[in-house]
């Protein structure tokens, strides 16, 4: 376990059978971190406009059901959950002080963002 940021490609990521020891596999995990990055933005905008939906139809409908209701709660809880385990493991791999894992943390949160907050 490194306690200060390196470069190097032997590491391991989150798992003890995570091993990263070669190039290719460093550039694969980079690549799903990455993507990753994306995946917590994206589920950070479901979350938003579900949110907004739900609002703007409970102003509009006086009567609901309680299924409706409660399927609605879940699935906020549901989208709550993934997003939080997301970005627990995101802040995890920073923590790895792997200047790779954190640069693509980092560009994948902001390619996110720049995606999905695009009006």
């Amino acid at each position: 376990m490194w306690s200060w940021f390196h470069f190097t490609t032997n590491d391991i990521l989150l798992f003890q059978s995570w091993k990263i020891d070669t190039t290719w596999k460093m550039i694969i995990s980079c690549i799903g971190i990455y993507l990753l990055g994306i995946f917590f933005e994206a589920i950070k905008l479901a979350r938003k406009k579900f949110t907004l939906t739900f609002s703007k139809s409970s102003l509009t409908t006086n009567h609901k059901t309680f299924t409706k209701t409660a399927f609605i709660q879940i699935f906020q809880v549901v989208l709550f959950v993934i997003q939080l385990i997301i970005s627990y493991l995101l802040m995890l791999i920073f923590m790895s002080y792997s200047v790779w894992f954190g640069a693509a943390v980092l560009l994948g949160i902001t390619t996110g963002f720049c995606i999905f907050t695009y009006n």
